[in-house]
């Protein structure tokens, strides 16, 4: 059968369904202070003629006369106080018009959203001028769009002629339908979408090859040998702070980081001394603060430790790193580390009065993958930090929900989308598949005797002249381990082939004297 598709219909669907962000608006907002000033001059500047039937109020310029009609003059003695209400109602509300209010929402939206909306509308863009297109999109009929969107959908390739995965193509569309919901287009795209996602699932694609795998304990611990990690230098410094926050805090890579102020982050000192650092998290991801009741049930915090990378012990060597005369709590938490050398007399202090870059925030974990010798082939990424925080919790089996007020996400499906498989765990299920002996290397010593199953642990029953003074406990095997048996045991053993759980078992050689 051939793989191609011969025809595709569209199924066209209301877009109230889609929950996608609006598409992004390069108009500058416009300065309502100055609107504000305008209509305090409009004001002073009125005069008024009394006409037969109506008043006209007639504003006087250099250019223009214009005459607004009102009601019937009517003496009034409170037409002082109407004047100043009215200024003081100007002063209350400003004048915004449609627009203003439009690029009001566009500033609101996620930033990334609207640079991957831009890119992807100016590609379909392209595709259309291709076709002789020259409408806007929003002006073409349903009939019309229906057809050339699914052209696009089946033929868009990359520009080294391989095909997109299908999240990218699911993106490509989201985009163009913000852009139709924002002008009230009414309809949306979804069938054709579906056929080319499947027919790319046939030719291997759509298993994201590009997601960022997890950092392990053995790679950080990598880096804190290698001096990339550490107080060693400006640079190690700030990685760890960064590191600390990112696990702790849950912050997500790039954005939460960038925006981060030095008075988000407060040191405090519990009841039994313990400082610990506690965060005031600004608007996120999944918390914009269009819902003034969405916010984290437990504030995030990070408890000092006794260890060699105390995270609190990080925090107060910045702390005292950074120029004291740049610690306002609206000054940014993360600064550019001084390029010079520390050798001269200013070394005690090593970050500038200057924002790092967002370019450089972005690639932190890239930096210290290369700095560190880590696998050059493992994806590593600002959200592999992230990633191991949730990752490590659901090892240690640590709750769902749980974890979700530690990272900050609201659905519990993205927690499992978020942890996998470990690299051991995955290394233990190889060398257990690759086992095929049917003999098993470890051997069984015990006194029970040849008819009972015997485990991977050595037992020895204690002697029965023993008083029950003395500990008489019998530790059969520790939680959770497998019965194992030699051959000869296996022949005689009822139990052969069982997995046996036991905690503990008791054994009272004489009766305990009565009371």
């Amino acid at each position: 059968m051939s793989d191609e598709v011969a025809n595709f219909n569209l199924l066209w669907s209301p877009m109230y369904l889609l929950q996608d962000e609006q598409d992004v608006n390069p108009d500058i907002d416009e300065d309502l202070e100055n609107v504000l000033i305008q209509i305090d001059m409009l004001a002073d500047q009125g005069s008024t003629e009394v006409c037969p039937e109506y008043s006209l109020e007639t504003n006087t310029t250099e250019t223009t006369n214009t005459c607004i009609a009102t009601v019937p003059t009517v003496p009034d003695t409170t037409h002082e106080n109407m004047e100043l209400e009215d200024k003081q109602f100007d002063e209350e509300f400003l004048h915004l018009d449609d627009n203003g209010v439009q690029n009001f929402l566009d500033k609101q939206q996620n930033k990334n959203t609207a640079k991957k909306s831009f890119y992807d509308l100016a590609l379909v863009t392209r595709f259309l001028k291709k076709k002789k297109e020259t409408r806007e999109i929003q002006t073409i009929p349903v009939v019309e769009l229906d057809s050339l969107l699914s052209n696009f959908v089946l033929t868009v390739r990359k520009k080294d002629g391989q095909e997109y995965e299908p999240s990218t193509i699911r993106g490509f569309i989201s985009s163009v339908e913000r852009k139709l919901r924002r002008h009230k287009y009414g309809h949306s795209i979804r069938e054709t979408l579906k056929a080319k996602q499947k027919l790319l699932k046939q030719k291997g694609k759509g298993n994201k090859p590009k997601r960022a795998q997890p950092l392990t304990d053995e790679e950080i611990a990598m880096l804190f040998d290698k001096n990339v990690l550490g107080d060693n230098s400006p640079k190690a410094l700030l990685n760890t702070v960064w590191l600390n926050n990112c696990v702790q805090f849950g912050l997500r890579g790039v954005s939460e980081h960038y925006s981060l102020r030095w008075g988000d982050v407060t040191l405090n000192t519990a009841s039994d001394g313990t400082k610990y650092l506690e965060l005031n998290e600004r608007q996120t991801k999944t918390r914009t603060g269009a819902n003034v009741a969405d916010v984290r049930e437990v504030s995030p915090k990070i408890y000092g430790t006794n260890g060699d990378h105390d995270p609190i012990k990080y925090y107060e060597i910045y702390k005292s790193k950074r120029p004291q005369n740049f610690c306002d709590a609206e000054d940014p938490f993360y600064l550019a580390p001084r390029t010079i050398s520390l050798a001269d007399t200013r070394s005690e202090i090593w970050f500038l009065c200057q924002k790092i870059g967002e370019r450089k925030m972005g690639a932190i974990v890239k930096s210290m993958k290369i700095e560190g010798g880590l696998d050059e082939n493992k994806r590593l990424t600002n959200h592999s930090a992230r990633k191991y925080l949730v990752q490590k919790l659901r090892s240690n089996e640590i709750p769902d929900t749980d974890i979700m007020q530690i990272s900050g996400h609201k659905n519990v499906n993205s927690i499992n989308s978020y942890s996998s498989i470990s690299e051991n765990k995955q290394r233990k299920i190889s060398h257990l598949l690759s086992n095929t002996s049917s003999e098993e290397s470890l051997t069984c010593h015990t006194s029970t005797g040849p008819n009972l199953p015997c485990t991977s642990a050595s037992t020895v029953l204690p002697s029965l002249s023993q008083p029950v003074s003395q500990h008489n406990n019998l530790d059969m095997m520790a939680p959770s381990i497998s019965s194992q048996t030699n051959m000869s045991s296996r022949i005689n053993s009822m139990f052969y082939g069982a997995t046996l759980h036991i905690n503990s078992l008791n054994v009272y050689m004489d009766k305990p004297p009565q009371q």
